[in-house]
């Protein structure tokens, strides 16, 4: 669980649980939300608690969700993550999954590869840092979505000192450090299975021919099955079907190339363990946007 100073009322926490359900839990399915509002009323001025339940098992997912409804959680109005992903079953050759891969996949994948313009290993420099944080803010640009926080810090020292972490890059061999990084996957290890966390990249004259993403995604899936992971989460994704307009359509196209096993994954629920406080700090929060509005009518007619 992590606990975070509200903002609200001084001296209250808010908490968030990332990851429950599944195997790991499964003995308390039933009793998931009783066990949870127990826990949640044992930690000092807890203002609410915020859980994500993620189980790939639609009947399983159902009882889980069914115990926190019991328990007085209700669905989050505004969910943080994915509900949905597609599902990549590994197996025990990385060669087997490639080869399940369509005819088009495998050439993205051996022209990258193969390429002379391209070297493909780990970044662990750390004066990568700001290039990776330009990366991944070019390709939510693309798309229009908010940049998520990322702890880059810890992502590094992750990949670097541990084997349920990889951060694979891709090299452009005419660049100099740190700017030859032109594309990078970054995977987690949650127990049975990995996470595609970050896919990121720039858009250049060098991917007009070469498709190096694809070729990441081959390293990804041959960590992922070192690590005895036996499927592949590839990050979320709203739709398998994109409008023509859609600014996600890329990345749906290159998600899809992999997958086509499209399914519900997650929710994401709410608690306020001690109702009074949940009603000063809306209380609270609704004096402030009152107060804030006249001072911005003041600071416009003052400009």
């Amino acid at each position: 669980m992590h606990l975070t100073p509200s903002r609200a009322i001084p001296g209250t926490r808010t908490g968030r649980i990332e990851y429950i359900g599944r195997g790991l839990h499964e003995e308390l399915t039933d009793a998931l939300g009783t066990v949870l509002n127990d826990v949640a009323r044992k930690i000092p001025r807890l203002l609410h608690l915020d859980v994500r339940l993620f189980d790939e098992d639609p009947v399983r997912r159902r009882r889980f969700s069914d115990s926190l409804d019991r328990a007085g959680w209700t669905p989050s109005r505004a969910p943080r993550s994915y509900s949905h992903t597609l599902v990549l079953t590994l197996g025990q050759l990385q060669e087997d999954v490639i080869n399940g891969l369509s005819k088009r996949v495998r050439a993205k994948i051996r022209t990258a590869l193969n390429s002379p313009l391209l070297r493909f290993a780990p970044v662990s420099d750390f004066s990568y840092a700001d290039r990776i944080r330009s990366l991944n803010s070019l390709t939510f640009a693309r798309t229009g979505g908010v940049v998520p926080r990322i702890d880059l810090d810890g992502i590094l020292h992750d990949s670097a000192g541990s084997r349920t972490s990889l951060l694979i890059g891709a090299y452009a061999r005419d660049r100099s450090p740190p700017d030859d990084l032109v594309a990078l996957q970054w995977a987690r290890l949650n127990g049975d299975h990995a996470v595609l966390e970050i896919n990121a990249s720039e858009r250049s004259p060098l991917f007009k021919k070469l498709s190096p993403g694809f070729a990441l995604m081959s390293c990804v899936i041959g960590w992922a099955i070192q690590q005895r992971a036996q499927w592949l989460d590839l990050g979320g994704l709203t739709s398998p079907h994109p409008e023509p307009d859609d600014p996600m359509h890329g990345i749906i196209f290159f998600k899809t190339s992999f997958s086509k096993d499209y399914r519900a994954v997650a929710e994401e629920w709410h608690l306020d363990p001690t109702p009074w406080l949940a009603v000063a700090a809306g209380a609270v929060r609704s004096f402030a946007r009152a107060v804030s509005i006249p001072r911005r009518a003041y600071k416009e007619q003052v400009r």
